[in-house]
Formats: C-alpha cells, sequence, structure tokens
C-alpha cells in the first residue's frame, strides 16, 4: 500500500485528508515541517501533500531540508495552499504539483495518483 504523508497545521485538513486518503493509501499526518522531518528519516512515503504556510517550520524550510535527505530527496510533493504565491515557491524548491486551498477531494486524489504515477515527465503541475 502506498504510504501518504500530510503536512498541514490545519487539524481539520488533516482530518478530512486522513479520512479521504486511508481508504485507498496509507496516511501519516504531521502538523509541522519538523514533525514531517521527522516521520521521513525514519519511513520515507511514496508523496507528501503539504501546506506551505505552518509554525514551528513551514513548507519551505521542510522542502529545503527535505532535499537532504537522501532516502526522500526525490518523494514527489503536492503543496496545497490557499496563497498563489506558495505554489510558485513551492514549485520553485522542487514540488511537482500544486492545488489551491480550498481544494475539491476529487480533484486532489486524481493529482495525488498522477503524482505517484509519473511515468516519464515529472515536471511541475498546476492543478488549479
Amino acid at each position: 500500500m502506498k504510504q501518504i504523508l500530510v503536512v498541514d497545521d490545519d487539524l481539520q485538513i488533516r482530518e478530512l485528508l486522513s479520512d479521504v486518503l486511508q481508504e485507498s493509501y496509507g496516511v501519516t499526518l504531521a502538523a509541522n515541517g519538523r514533525e514531517a522531518l521527522v516521520w521521513i528519516r525514519q519511513y520515507p512515503p511514496d508523496a507528501i501533500i503539504l501546506d506551505m504556510r505552518m509554525p514551528v517550520m513551514d513548507g519551505e524550510t521542510f522542502l529545503l531540508e527535505r532535499r537532504k535527505q537522501p532516502a526522500c530527496a526525490s518523494v514527489p510533493v503536492m503543496v496545497v495552499s490557499a496563497e498563489p504565491r506558495a505554489c510558485q515557491e513551492g514549485r520553485r524548491l522542487g514540488a511537482e504539483a500544486c492545488i489551491p486551498k480550498p481544494f475539491d477531494v476529487d480533484v486532489l486524489l486524481l493529482g495525488l495518483e498522477s503524482l505517484l504515477h509519473r511515468g516519464t515527465d515529472p515536471r511541475s503541475t498546476d492543478l488549479t
């Protein structure tokens, strides 16, 4: 079963994504980038869904630190954010996809499937 790491400081978003994703995936939840780094060092996921604006460690810092983790440097990341600039920032730092908040669950699931089955063209995808 593919493992998805959801990193978001909003408890409701984490719970929603957990409920939706656990039907098809193993799901790990983290409230910030620091918690996520602890998880990826021990249990590298198959994909990461990442909010960019969080306390403790934001998405930008997480993406920079993730690059230093050999086991996770190539794990695909989908940025989920209410800020349009956050998508650009995430892509600049290596995120492969972006979906704006509020998001349509079906669009998010399609984007996640696309990330997990990245074929021959792993370039950034905008799922707006």
